[in-house]
């Protein structure tokens, strides 16, 4: 053991003081299944005793895979893509695998030549699909002709059944923020949706209806605006409901930059929030606590939904049975924007 302990040790180390063979240690390395309990727990244990590290490169070389994945993201500033990069991260590298971080241009013929690129130099395992990436059926039509796993994170216009995908219950999640505006006595509520294109902002707004046509509330067309998830836009739609003649007593944006914008018009016109103005957001990114005061929002399993993509990708590329996609509820964070201190 001593002479083990001298040097490097070697996948050949492990397997003769483990007293299995090579092939037992590396589907060990490889977490692949069909190899006993008590096998793996004594591989690793012998892992740890002889500070054995698998070389990546050996790995590779001998898997022909990279060991790499990458999440392709649209660079919104959004907290929620900082915890799924979180949550992905570190379930792959419990796995053996690195995680590529990918921003991506908003044109999708260039999103196509950036990933085929990054596949040539590269040649990365597969990779994850993060709102609102997860909705360009191109995208993922191109990664699927490469030979590319992908899973997507977030709703998409699929059949589920067509998809390996995860997402948060973003509709019925609108329709319970929605009640709960509801519930604490705001009527006339306004609704600044997401960009056109993307899916989630079609979901919260079909939630945010769904709530308002059970409660007898007729919503005008005025009160219900598009903006595209950045504060700008959120600050253009406040400014438009609260110069109408007959304003909106609360305020429901579909993300927290744009409820962000909102708040910021409102405090510039002179409102009291949540006495003269309720505003709620989406995300519970650190800056719904931020604000002032502090913002009513819905709060997505992010780092859950993350390391469940994480699974069911590594389970396509080992060629394992994929479980049934997942739609995980979100819950309503209440706060002083819209229930007062």
């Amino acid at each position: 053991m001593s002479e083990v302990k001298n040097k490097k040790a070697t996948i050949t180390d492990v397997a003769r003081v483990a007293k299995v063979s090579k092939k037992t240690v590396s589907r060990v390395l490889n977490n692949e299944p069909n190899v006993k309990a008590d096998t793996v727990k004594k591989v690793k244990a012998v892992m740890k005793q002889l500070d054995y590290h698998p070389s990546i490169s050996a790995r590779a070389l001998a898997s022909k895979r990279s060991y790499l994945i990458s999440i392709l993201y649209f660079d919104y500033g959004g907290h929620y893509i900082y915890e799924l990069q979180n949550g992905l991260s570190e379930h792959l590298n419990e796995h053996g695998y690195s995680l590529i971080l990918q921003p991506c241009p908003e044109n999708q013929a260039a999103i196509i030549e950036l990933i085929e690129q990054k596949v040539r130099q590269l040649n990365i395992d597969g990779f994850v699909l993060s709102p609102s990436l997860a909705s360009m059926e191109n995208i993922v039509e191109a990664l699927t002709s490469m030979s590319k796993p992908v899973v997507r994170i977030g709703p998409t216009s699929k059949d589920p059944n067509d998809n390996v995908e995860v997402s948060g219950d973003e509709y019925m999640a609108a329709y319970d923020m929605t009640q709960h505006l509801l519930e604490v006595g705001y009527e006339t509520i306004g609704f600044i949706a997401g960009r056109r294109d993307r899916v989630s902002s079609h979901l919260r707004l079909k939630g945010f209806k769904k709530a308002m046509k059970e409660s007898g509330i007729k919503v005008p067309a005025s009160h219900v605006l598009y903006g595209n998830f950045r504060y700008e836009s959120g600050v253009k739609c406040a400014e438009k409901l609260l110069s109408l003649d007959l304003p909106p007593e609360a305020i429901f944006a579909s993300n927290d930059l744009m409820a962000a914008g909102v708040m910021s018009v409102a405090h510039r016109l002179g409102y009291d929030i949540p006495t003269d103005l309720a505003i709620a957001g989406f995300d519970d990114s650190p800056l719904s606590q931020q604000l002032w005061p502090a913002l009513t929002t819905v709060s997505q399993p992010n780092r859950k939904l993350a390391k469940i993509a994480g699974q069911r990708l590594l389970d396509q590329i080992n060629q394992r049975e994929v479980s049934a996609n997942e739609l995980l509820q979100c819950s309503v964070i209440t706060r002083a924007s819209t229930v007062g201190e």
